[in-house]
């Protein structure tokens, strides 16, 4: 429900979709660094 509607303020609204865009976009990055530190993270503390 929540990407339906994220959907349609992004259609109706060009600023809110350049925003929504740039939001993901920065999530997507994170993420990937996330997942490295918190592999580091356990590696180091559950050996």
């Amino acid at each position: 429900i929540n990407k339906e509607l994220l959907a349609e303020s992004a259609a109706a609204d060009p600023m809110f979709k350049e925003i929504l865009e740039s939001q993901n976009a920065y999530i997507k990055m994170a993420r990937k660094w996330t997942e490295i530190s918190d592999y580091a993270y356990l590696k180091d503390n559950l050996e």
